[in-house]
């Protein structure tokens, strides 16, 4: 009975260590996996790539890539490790906090950094072109306002786990050198802006209505809100008024909904997680209100103020400039790459009443970004430095 015993758990062996190749081979569909794969391609081999062995290396990741049932190992290595051990795979952007809350990596580094600080010439330097621009925009009756937008690290501080947390003290490092050094440099220029971080922290919701414990990015109730205070800057800054209302509406998620972004890229089975999500809805505008023009410029931020943007019904022309080198025209799967100083991208980004210009917290690392370039590009079209 052993020796039986030994020829089946053989075959079973066998049957496993073969099932990924003869997947592939027989076409057998896949369990979908989400996030983004770089793909692989199979290497030309040659002499000199045999010799240094770069053909092996490169035909090892491209079989390995290119097994069956590769997306069913990924999710019940995944699940395995969410329920047994309360964890996330090592090198996956997403980790668990407290709470069932899920972090990307990026915001973790960001509430780490212990470093990391603004070149004091080039934040002067920032601030005082973005100070310009605004006055300029302002001769005018237009807009140019900053917005931050927290990262969610500050929403859900108490939820980083231990493990995810350096013992930096409070107020972090984070917060010292880059958040309060930006607002510091904003004030002292009289920049009008709209801090979100502040505005949702002062806001009387429950937490998992600003911004969802599965998500990246803050919730379409909380986009309004911040859409809110950038009505009053318009008016503040141009005298036009643009009345923006906003009341949270809880609604049963689907799977797709951007609330569950950091959930889908887990990759795991039965996750506990909240079932509803909280939009905003709006009155219906005066037939005779003014629609200013809008375009947001920043990071995937910016698509939830472009989704409450259009569904208010407050504004004409809506635009997102994703990272600045992007262009989101009336349909969001109509996108084109645009290069400054163009006919079309004066065409499309000089005639603005409101510029809204995204200073996501997480990426306000110092060192050329969009920030640096719309607001270089935009000054000389208007003859600021």
């Amino acid at each position: 009975m052993a020796r039986l015993y030994d020829k089946l758990a053989v075959c079973l062996f066998v049957a496993l260590a073969a099932a990924p190749v003869a997947a592939r081979l027989a076409r057998v569909r896949d369990h979908a996996l989400n996030g983004a794969f770089t793909p692989v391609a199979l290497p030309t081999p040659s002499a000199a790539s045999v010799r240094d062995e770069s053909f092996q290396q490169g035909f090892k990741a491209w079989f390995e890539a290119t097994l069956g049932l590769r997306g069913y190992a990924v999710v019940a290595d995944n699940t395995l490790l969410y329920h047994a051990f309360h964890d996330t795979k090592s090198g996956s952007p997403v980790r668990l906090g407290r709470d069932g809350v899920l972090f990307i990596d990026e915001d973790l580094n960001y509430f780490n950094r212990d470093t990391l600080l603004f070149d004091p010439a080039k934040l002067e330097a920032l601030a005082t072109r973005i100070a310009a621009i605004q006055r300029a925009l302002a001769a005018r009756h237009r807009a140019f306002i900053p917005l931050i937008i927290p990262s969610k690290t500050t929403v859900y501080r108490d939820a980083v786990a231990a493990r995810w947390s350096r013992d930096l003290g409070e107020p972090r490092v984070s917060d010292l050198r880059l958040y309060l050094e930006m607002k510091r440099a904003l004030d002292a220029h009289h920049v009008v802006y709209v801090d979100g971080r502040e505005l949702l922290a002062g806001l009387h919701a429950p937490r998992d209505e600003l911004w969802g414990k599965s998500a990246r990015h803050w919730s379409e109730y909380s986009a309004c809100r911040a859409l809110e205070q950038v009505a009053a800057r318009y008016r503040e800054l141009t005298g036009v008024a643009l009345d923006y209302d906003c009341t949270a509406l809880t609604v049963p998620g689907i799977a797709s909904h951007e609330d569950y972004d950091l959930l889908r890229l887990l990759n795991t089975l039965w996750v506990p997680h909240e079932h509803l999500v909280t939009t905003a809805t709006h009155s219906t505008p005066p037939p005779d209100a003014p629609k200013p023009s809008v375009m947001f410029v920043g990071t995937s931020f910016c698509w939830s103020l472009l989704h409450d943007a259009r569904h208010s019904r407050r504004f004409g022309r809506s635009r997102m400039a994703y990272y600045d080198r992007t262009l989101i025209h009336d349909r969001e799967d109509d996108q084109t790459p645009i290069e400054p100083h163009t006919a079309e991208w004066r065409a499309e980004f000089l005639d603005i009443d409101i510029y809204v210009l995204d200073l996501f917290e997480t990426y306000l690392a110092p060192g050329d970004s969009y920030v640096d370039h719309f607001t270089a590009e935009l000054g000389t079209e208007l003859g600021v430095p």
